[in-house]
């Protein structure tokens, strides 16, 4: 930590050139807000702050919403471009301060076990753009979270439907606080449905409401195993039960 080296590239490809050097311990910097929780505790050299390479650009086309892995937690809550669901999960991710700060990249990238952002990204069916230094990818983010990436790679965009019905629960300590259990859902114009849960894995997962009894949720002194499964059920038929009543009201 005391001869941090700090580095602000102006693309992509230049900050990729100082991952891939073997002898340097790099640690990507967007917002920071993740990162500079752990500073401390992490064992690296050089920081390569990514502000300058841009990638904040916000596109919709064709049904689908593009964003840049710059974009700020702010700019998904403001925007009109998000699908509804996603701005709210925005909002809760962070207060105020933080959410001018934390990136979309950062947050999937992190892939926290209470984000209802990253679970509201997985039932809008999120790709995730990645560059390495051999090529451009795109992956799930349901494999990006579960199998990772084996090359130094910077995630560059995020591409998620804009469509569907959509519905979110939660229990929590107080209403400000981090999920306990989460459930989100969104019901496709062709009728396929998209569950997700928080806080019953290592990370935000996508589920089958049939295949939530045979999960073995991680206790906390916020909860039991068995007090997180029950409430991934219920939580589970309150998104569903809403589901269901915006498209009878619709």
């Amino acid at each position: 930590m005391n001869n941090l080296i700090y580095h602000r590239p102006e693309s992509v490809e230049a900050a990729l050139a100082m991952l891939t050097q073997p002898e340097k311990r790099c640690a990507l910097l967007a917002g920071g807000t993740h990162l500079n929780a752990t500073l401390k505790q992490a064992e690296i050299d050089t920081l390569v702050d990514l502000q300058a390479v841009g990638l904040d650009q916000i596109e919709v086309k064709e049904g689908k919403v593009t964003i840049g892995a710059m974009v700020t937690l702010q700019r998904l809550v403001d925007s009109r471009a998000m699908p509804p669901l996603v701005r709210q999960m925005a909002h809760l991710e962070a207060p105020n301060t933080f959410r001018h700060m934390a990136t979309i990249g950062g947050s999937v990238g992190a892939g926290e076990a209470e984000s209802e952002l990253v679970a509201a990204l997985l039932v809008c069916e999120a790709k995730i753009t990645l560059q390495t230094a051999q090529a451009v990818q795109n992956v799930s983010l349901t494999d990006l979270l579960n199998n990772g990436v084996q090359l130094p790679y910077i995630i560059t965009a995020i591409t998620i439907a804009n469509d569907g019905t959509t519905a979110h629960a939660r229990v929590a300590r107080t209403p400000k606080d981090k999920p306990i259990v989460a459930a989100l859902g969104r019901k496709t114009a062709s009728g396929t449905v998209h569950l997700a849960l928080c806080g019953v894995a290592r990370r935000p997962i996508l589920v089958q409401a049939a295949d939530i009894e045979q999960l073995t949720p991680p206790a906390d002194f916020r909860g039991s195993s068995r007090y997180r499964k029950a409430m991934a059920g219920v939580l589970t038929q309150r998104v569903l039960t809403e589901i269901n009543r915006q498209q009878e009201e619709g």
